[in-house]
């Protein structure tokens, strides 16, 4: 097991966001190689996914409109799935591909990132994984492993920049003098993070006169 440690930039300790961070760092024991395997399978299922939408016939006993949903859906996933696998980072001693393995989050009302970083630095794994689940905590224990080389690699990682974000509702709230706000940070499949603020009267919407629009 080896333990991979943030870096001072800037006076502060930065934390990678993901093991291709640490791979960049450490060219002398990580390299990226050509999966072939893995593209030429979702490309496979990309193409039979097309070939549902334009032939839904296919499937008889489904209606035709949800196989070419299904498909199109499946056809953009694994199309994107095929995209991304095309490189791996591979251990250049013993060649085995580096894949995760788990991540451990915390939660920051009850746990903090001082005594989690120190925890960290002193290898004291077992405190670390015995600290409450949570996932809004800036940093996460992250483990990667090398199969082939029966290794695993244990790195701090950042949790989301949307964090930052997310801990500054209080100001948000008081520079917009809003009762209250909702953040999601970040938007589930958008590179954005989403600030709700509700109107300063609430008024109240009834079903029925929701179900009777035109939209609707």
């Amino acid at each position: 097991m080896e333990q991979e440690n943030g870096k001072i930039i800037e006076g502060e300790i930065h934390y990678p966001s993901h093991f291709g961070e640490v791979y960049d760092a450490m060219p002398e024991k990580f390299e990226k190689r050509k999966n072939l395997v893995k593209p030429i399978i979702y490309w496979g299922l990309t193409a039979v996914c097309v070939l549902l939408v334009i032939f839904p016939g296919w499937l008889p006993f489904i209606n035709p409109w949800i196989i070419r949903v299904a498909g199109i859906i499946g056809a953009i996933i694994c199309g994107l799935t095929a995209y991304a696998a095309d490189l791996c980072i591979c251990n250049r001693t013993s060649g085995g591909e580096v894949k995760h393995y788990k991540t451990k989050k915390f939660i920051s009302s009850m746990t903090d990132r001082d005594d989690i970083v120190a925890a960290f630095n002193r290898h004291d794994f077992e405190y670390l994984c015995s600290l409450p689940s949570g996932n809004d905590q800036p940093v996460q224990l992250q483990v990667e492993k090398d199969e082939k080389g029966h290794e695993l690699y244990c790195i701090l990682v950042t949790y989301t920049k949307g964090y930052k974000i997310v801990g500054l509702a209080d100001d948000i709230k008081l520079n917009l003098a809003a009762a209250d706000i909702r953040i999601e940070a970040p938007i589930p499949g958008k590179a954005a993070v989403g600030i709700e603020v509700p109107n300063k009267e609430n008024t109240a919407v009834m079903l029925r006169d929701l179900l009777e629009t035109d939209e609707f």
